[in-house]
């Protein structure tokens, strides 16, 4: 039977001699040396310790080579009996040995070494797997019996005083009799002290760690060999550690005469693999609550380890995936890419962090995980294999795939957004650069569609768009597309088109659809609508210049008389004069005083009002009060929002300041904040600044809100200023949250305390799911949440059902000059219980 000594001590011994660690060993310059050596059955690889190279007089080094090859090393007369030793181990017919032989050196002298040898078996299959022991160096010349002792014990004596192991005999009593060991030996001194003339359960203060005295007694008195008992006991208040192994001896006669066998002092042992064993579980224990689950993999990528939370993630146990690659539990199409990712790692040593890959569970289900590893080497430098962690993050995965739907899909209507349309863009113009082959834009714009929507109300509005989509996408083919980009604008891809003029009877079948009443909500509408037609690549080789030729003629056709199409040509120019007389004009009512501000309060959800909201609205001298939506765009385009923005702020902390019904409170001030004011103004918070303290205003009642399609890319230079307003105290929120697509990993990096729900979610019960998608993260990120668009009763109770910490809209109070902000707060305070 194959002594129970496994894999793993035996890699710790070697490891521990092959470092120089050993107790007992002698250094090449005070004396012998004692190596350490193993041989694989299976690939009948021989490896040694550094220590053999130095006995033969080589440089240190470990060495990797075979029996064979080593056997030209021994002296011929010696060989004949180390390969009877090796087949008799072979055939398990011994189970250790030890033998002296002599070995050539680098001087071409013979060195007399002792080796002995035990076998390893595996420690899932019980076989043999291993053969290992130890060499030392005993010199030139032969042992000499030391005085006093008999010649069959001065080389046991001579290889004890080389090492940490001792020697020890008992009677047919089990009383210990002797205990040799190396005279500087202090456990072999302290064992004989304490157990010489007495049975090991009859010695105080000794006792095993591994099994009790009872079936130890049992092993001795049905006189069987036992291997590796571990022994505890006390010196001079310290707790030491022996491990020792022990045959029955029988006399000529058969008799039972009693034990013989070998200690060592392996206190450095136990404590070093307790050390290990604690540093294993914590580092279990942390990644178990991290939720992670512990793998390794070997060179070929099978997994050797997996601990048992992989349970959790895939539904197999750890013993169904051993042996097996991570690749056979993934779809087809996912292990391709996994490799071909693995032979472009992008980190030098070899290692992976937050690798994404899709994994079938044992049910069948698709999950994601999350893993990340690093590679591990054997003892001869050589890779061995990589070991990491992994983790499941498919319901984060899920809720991105939501967000990027959310994202790419107009709310409202259900139609593609300007991202998905930017995106499907970019695309077919690669497309067609390879193929050579046109498509056409077509601009959508609703004609008098504000008339509608402030006549009749947001909801009869909204629910004309949706009609209007629907009627948009039955003019279309399969493979076109059909996206809303604005309040009431929309674009057709018509990709692939044999000639242009296939973009216009798209365009009159699209006409006559919107031409046709419709039936919302009991009003009859009748509506019509200007399209542009913008051709590739004639009319532009880039998605920019596509859409904004596009959008030219779109406005050519509504100032042509409206309800017709257009296509784009060069000479089109009286959008763009219209827009130049909109230009001049801007510049002229910022110095002109034409600008005026109106306030729109928010409430929490007991009607208390936390906020007001700063809007620009310009008074025309001929147009009328016109809305931000008409002139902002063309101010920012003008370069002009940045000197509106900074009048608009100092406006409103001027009126704020003058208004006790304000400035007697924590009413905080919200201001709209286009990034185009960040931009290159390395001195915008320096400018709020002044703003602030030339008004008196507390910045920690001041709120910018920015729009979050405007956040998608922000630069460094726009982080460290909305950084260094946030450590005057001014706080952010993201405007008409949920209409654009900004990663979830933004909010961790702007300073944002709010995220306002835009009103198209608010107004459909449809979007309940959205709703509640968005608060989950302002829970996540504990940030508040602002429910625009708040025109209802019903609507107001909802949100604040769903947990919204804050709401705006009509229901609530409508936007109002300076002068009637006051009585609009009194009103508000009296219908306190507004839910």
């Amino acid at each position: 039977m194959i002594p129970e000594m496994s894999a793993g001590e035996c890699a710790a011994l070697t490891s521990k001699y092959a470092s120089g660690q050993s107790g007992g060993a002698v250094s090449a310059e005070t004396g012998p040396k004692l190596a350490v050596w193993e041989f694989s059955v299976r690939t009948r690889v021989l490896r040694l310790s550094e220590q053999w190279s130095a006995m033969l007089g080589l440089a240190p080094m470990a060495m990797v080579t075979t029996a064979a090859e080593l056997r030209h090393l021994v002296h011929p007369e010696d060989r004949a009996l180390l390969r009877k030793l090796y087949r008799e181990m072979l055939a398990l017919t011994i189970s250790h040995c030890q033998h002296e032989f002599r070995v050539r050196t680098a001087s071409d002298t013979w060195l007399w070494v002792v080796a002995t040898c035990w076998l390893v078996a595996d420690e899932k299959t019980g076989e043999l797997s291993l053969i290992a022991g130890t060499v030392t160096d005993v010199g030139e010349a032969r042992s000499v019996a030391a005085p006093g002792m008999s010649a069959e014990m001065a080389p046991m004596q001579q290889l004890l005083a080389l090492s940490s192991d001792w020697y020890w005999e008992q009677d047919a009593e089990f009383r210990f009799t002797k205990i040799v060991g190396s005279l500087d030996n202090t456990r072999a001194r302290a064992l004989s002290a304490l157990t010489i003339g007495k049975a090991r359960w009859e010695t105080p203060g000794l006792s095993p760690i591994d099994k009790g005295w009872e079936a130890h007694r049992a092993d001795l008195l049905a006189q069987r060999p036992y291997r590796d008992l571990t022994l505890q006991f006390n010196m001079n208040n310290e707790t030491l550690y022996a491990r020792v192994s022990g045959d029955p001896v029988f006399d000529a006669d058969g008799e039972f005469r009693g034990y013989r066998g070998i200690g060592r002092d392996v206190t450095r042992e136990i404590a070093a693999e307790r050390a290990w064993r604690q540093g294993e579980q914590r580092f279990r224990d942390v990644a178990a609550a991290a939720g992670e689950y512990v793998w390794e993999i070997d060179s070929e990528g099978r997994y050797t380890f997996v601990s048992p939370r992989v349970f959790d993630v895939l539904g197999y146990a750890p013993p169904e995936l051993i042996g097996r690659k991570p690749s056979e539990f993934m779809p087809t199409a996912e292990a391709e890419r996994v490799r071909a990712w693995g032979a472009d790692r992008s980190y030098e040593d070899g290692a992976f962090r937050d690798f994404e890959h899709q994994s079938l569970t044992k049910s069948g289900d698709t999950v994601w995980q999350i893993v990340s590893g690093v590679p591990y080497f054997n003892a001869a430098g050589a890779f061995a294999g990589y070991r990491g962690t992994g983790m499941d993050v498919t319901q984060r995965k899920l809720v991105e795939q939501r967000y990027r739907r959310l994202a790419t899909q107009d709310a409202l209507t259900g139609l593609a957004n300007r991202t998905s349309l930017q995106e499907r863009l970019a695309h077919e113009i690669d497309v067609s650069v390879r193929s050579d082959r046109a498509f056409a834009m077509l601009f959508i714009d609703l004609d008098r569609f504000k008339v509608i929507n402030d006549t009749l109300g947001h909801a009869v509005g909204d629910a004309l768009l949706q009609e209007i989509a629907k009627r948009l996408h039955a003019c279309i083919r399969t493979g076109d597309m059909v996206a809303r980009i604005g309040g009431d604008e929309f674009v057709i891809g018509l990709f692939a088109i044999a000639h242009p003029e296939h973009a216009g009877q798209v365009a009159r079948k699209v006409l006559r659809a919107l031409s046709q009443p419709c039936l919302i909500h009991g009003h009859t509408l009748n509506t019509a609508g200007s399209v542009g037609i913008a051709v590739y690549p004639d009319d532009g080789a880039d998605m920019d210049t596509l859409l904004k030729h596009g959008d030219v003629a779109m406005y050519h056709a509504k100032q042509l008389g409206r309800n017709r199409y257009e296509f784009y040509t060069p000479e089109m120019n009286l959008g763009a004069l219209e827009r130049l007389q909109l230009e001049n004009e801007l510049r002229v009512a910022l110095n002109a005083g034409q600008f005026i501000l109106h306030y729109q309060p928010r409430v929490d959800v007991t009607g208390n009002v936390q906020c007001v909201e700063a809007l620009i609205r310009w008074q025309h001298p001929t147009r009328g009060l016109l809305a931000a939506d008409k002139f902002v765009q063309v101010a920012e385009d003008m370069g002009l929002i940045a000197d509106i923005g900074r009048w608009v702020l100092a406006r409103a902390c001027e009126e704020l300041a003058a208004c006790p019904a304000i400035w007697n409170t924590d009413i905080k001030l919200a201001v709209n904040l286009s990034p185009t004011e960040l931009r290159g103004r390395q001195d915008f918070a320096a400018s709020v600044t002044q703003v602030l303290d030339a008004a008196r205003f507390d910045p920690n009642r001041l709120e910018f809100e920015i729009t979050e399609t405007s956040l998608l890319h922000p630069t460094k230079g726009d982080l460290a200023c909305l950084n260094e307003c946030r450590d005057l105290g001014v706080e952010f929120s993201i405007d008409d949250f949920g209409t654009g697509y900004s990663s979830l990993g933004y909010l961790q990096q702007l300073p944002v305390q709010t995220l306002k729900i835009d009103r198209s979610f608010v107004a459909n019960l449809a979007h309940r799911p959205i709703v509640e998608a968005i608060l989950s993260i302002t829970q996540k990120f504990k940030l508040r949440s602002v429910a625009e668009g708040i025109e209802t009763r019903e609507q107001f109770t909802d949100m604040c059902k769903l947990g919204c910490t804050q709401l705006q809209g009509y229901y609530i109070c409508a936007p109002v000059p300076m002068r009637s902000l006051p009585r609009a707060l009194a009103d508000i305070t009296e219908r306190a219980h507004l839910a």
